[in-house]
């Protein structure tokens, strides 16, 4: 029996079926509802991991340089980090770079060195102690020393965001002896490669690890340096400025195949002086070993100044005083490198320190400090012209009268002593000499005449005698050419000196410049300056010290001056090169760097020496790039086309032979009248300067090509502004 609620599902059911089985076709589709409400946001899911350094970002282009920043230098229990930025270029408009190379172009190789300063007793900074060092054993000797090393462990490197060039490096090596309240420094270097040209940079950051102030040593500035070498550029370009160095080259470090040490305070000492260190001078040279057994030979270099001068490298940093009052037996001992502190090590070529045996530095400052009365530094050091009071001469050409063609001058000069008036008729110097030149175009004609002193000419009168002025009249000899044009100029060259063994105490030469035919003076133009030389030499002083100026070293070294002092041999040919100043200063300081070794004679051939003596300058080192013009030139005047090429003279080399034949009498000299010029070579202006320097047989056969019969060149062709071959391409700095 069916219940009552059954039923009535039935019921519904049927009336369900009834339905669908009457019903019509569908209708259109209704309207769209109403958007529900959202449902609440689910539990966040689990982080996904890290995507690959650079994810999302595309390559983007850069400078071909590089730049190294050091943002920060951390300790902790594990060891130090660096924190650094890579750019393609130094300052705001750098570009970040990706150090591996994926998304800028080129890897940029880094490495760091690591170093704690020591201080000294007043807290002065002393020497560094690297930690990053190896020890390296030499395969010629055997011996093992060790060496201060740039690490770049690649394991050790994190990216902290490629985009703005950001990393961190771990210091591999372990900091044996840190000391948290001492300086730390690290040294950075950066190398990237683009195009085949290696480019390069370097910095130092320092730190404390207790968070105080770090202090720095600066014994030798860079400034000093570069006053000479214009730019430092060592181990191949890497490091550029003493601070670099110093980090590296400190007392750990030595040569183990030569076993010299690589301290900077000792080698830089040692291979400025050179040719005259006293080792050198004994037959040992002094050298240093290198990268792949690259021998590199310090015993030619000739110091371009007193070397006794210290203030040549020690200036402006604010421990350079510390060569006068920081003595120490390695500091003394490496210019004095023949001395000996202890018995044991006195041989015939190594005295013993006068002071006796010395087991430490602590009593060097008792003789050798700025207070001591027996051997301070500064005194032995500064002598004769160096010395503080070292007598003072000088001059000033005041007027000069009586310079038309035909005429005899009349000079009126003021001479001085230590600034003082000096009377020198009644006190004469020991010489004064007028030089008169011209014309300033190119100087082809020189008179001297001796003011004061053996063979004095010419007649000198008070005009202010208290006062050092005195007027000289120029001998006959000396009168102007009546065919002179254009402007002459005169200049004086003079000294005292009491004993022929004194140094001599030489004025700087004045020069003025004087109408012969022009209606106001035109000076000659001024190439290069005294300043320019003294910033390598101090005190320009040629021919015994006399002549400082260059303005005034071209009224003798001028386009008609030629080396007459060359051999002459029974048979033989020799030929007198120009002196002339462009010509002659251009191959002396290119010295090493000449196909063939230049050599001026010293001394003239005889019958006992037919070769006579000469000044070699083959191995002149010069210390800056030899394509820096502007280290002594005065402004662009070195490309081309020379200014006023038409009004430089041409050089002539001749060419002497001698008819006397070999075994013609019983010496092997060349005798008159068989020794006679046989021809004679002319040079242009252009062509002589360029090859003063770039002196090969072919690059002479090239400038000759290119000179007409006339003398004109074609140099200006190739090697003018705007051409492939433009001087100023390949020249200046």
């Amino acid at each position: 029996m069916l219940r009552t609620g059954t039923m009535k599902c039935l019921g519904i059911l049927c009336a369900i079926l009834l339905v669908a089985a009457c019903e019509g076709p569908a209708g259109p589709a209704g309207s769209d509802g109403t958007d529900g409400n959202n449902g609440s946001n689910g539990p966040t899911g689990p982080t996904g991991p890290t995507g690959p350094s650079g994810e999302g970002t595309g390559p983007w282009l850069t400078g071909n340089g590089v730049s190294i920043t050091v943002t920060g230098l951390t300790f902790d229990a594990s060891g130090a980090t660096v924190a650094f930025t890579l750019k393609d270029a130094a300052g705001a408009t750098g570009v970040p770079l990706d150090r591996s190379g994926r998304l800028t172009a080129n890897v940029v190789a880094t490495g760091f060195a690591l170093a704690q300063l020591g201080e000294n007793a007043d807290g002065t900074a002393a020497q560094y102690t690297a930690y990053t060092t190896r020890d390296v054993t030499s395969t010629i000797t055997g011996n093992t020393a060790t060496q201060v090393v740039t690490e770049s462990v690649e394991a050790n490197y994190t990216v902290v965001d490629v985009k703005t060039g950001s990393y961190t490096y771990k210091i591999a090596a372990p900091l044996t002896g840190l000391d948290n309240s001492k300086t730390q420094t690290v040294l950075a270097s950066a190398v990237r490669t683009v195009n085949g040209v290696r480019v390069f940079d370097r910095t130092t950051f320092s730190a404390r690890p207790n968070g105080m102030a770090p202090i720095a040593r600066d014994v030798v500035s860079e400034a000093a340096c570069t006053s000479c070498h214009k730019k430092l550029s060592l181990h191949g370009g890497r490091y550029t400025a003493p601070a670099q160095c110093v980090m590296c080259h400190q007392p750990q470090a030595a040569d183990p195949d030569t076993g010299n040490t690589l301290d900077m305070k000792v080698m830089f000492h040692k291979l400025h002086r050179g040719a005259e260190l006293p080792s050198v001078l004994a037959g040992a040279p002094y050298r240093i070993i290198g990268f792949n057994g690259a021998v590199e030979d310090f015993s030619t270099v000739v110091f371009p100044q007193d070397i006794a001068r210290c203030e040549t490298c020690h200036a402006g940093g604010s421990q350079a005083d510390r060569w006068e009052t920081a003595s120490t037996r390695a500091t003394c001992t490496s210019c004095h490198d023949n001395v000996v502190f202890s018995n044991a090590d006195v041989t015939a070529q190594k005295p013993l320190h006068r002071g006796g045996e010395q087991a430490n530095d602590n009593n060097c400052a008792v003789c050798h400090g700025p207070a001591a009365v027996i051997a301070p530094v500064e005194a032995k050091h500064y002598t004769g012209l160096l010395a503080p009071n070292a007598t003072r001469v000088a001059f000033e050409i005041q007027t000069i009268t009586n310079t038309a063609p035909g005429q005899v001058p009349v000079m009126t000069f003021r001479a001085t002593v230590n600034g003082a008036p000096r009377d020198i008729l009644t006190t004469p110097l020991t010489r004064i000499t007028a030089n008169i030149a011209g014309p300033n175009t190119d100087i082809t004609t020189l008179f001297t005449s001796r003011i004061q002193g053996t063979g004095a000419v010419g007649t000198l009168t008070a005009v202010n005698a208290a006062n050092g002025v005195f007027s000289y009249t120029f001998p006959a000899t000396s009168m102007i050419p009546v065919t002179a044009t254009g402007s002459y100029s005169v200049g004086l060259e003079g000294y005292l000196q009491a004993v022929p063994t004194d140094p001599r105490a030489a004025a700087v030469n004045p020069v003025l410049a004087f109408a012969v035919t022009d209606a106001t003076p035109q000076p000659r133009r001024r190439i290069v300056e005294a300043a320019n030389c003294n910033t390598c030499h101090n005190s320009l002083a040629l021919h015994g010290g006399s002549r400082k100026d260059p303005n005034y070293c071209v009224f003798c070294h001028n386009t008609t001056l030629v080396d007459q002092r060359v051999p002459r041999f029974e048979g033989g040919v020799s030929l007198q090169e120009p002196l002339n100043f462009r010509t002659m200063i251009h191959k002396i300081h290119s010295g090493e760097a000449l196909t063939q070794g230049y050599r001026i004679g010293a001394s003239a051939p005889s019958v006992t020496n037919p070769a006579g003596t000469v000044y070699d300058f083959s191995d002149v080192r010069y210390p800056a790039p030899r394509t820096d013009c502007a280290a002594c030139h005065t402004s662009k005047n070195w490309t081309l086309p020379m200014a006023n090429s038409p009004k430089y003279n041409a050089v002539t080399t001749f060419e002497f032979s001698c008819s006397e034949p070999a075994g013609n009498d019983t010496n092997a000299f060349c005798d008159a009248p068989f020794w006679a010029q046989t021809n004679s070579f002319k040079t242009a202006p252009e062509a002589e300067v360029c090859t003063s320097c770039h002196d090969s047989p072919s690059t002479g056969a090239h400038a000759l090509l290119n000179t007409t019969p006339l003398g004109v060149t074609a140099c200006a062709t190739c090697h003018g502004p705007g051409k492939d071959w433009d001087v100023e391409k390949y020249h200046g700095f």
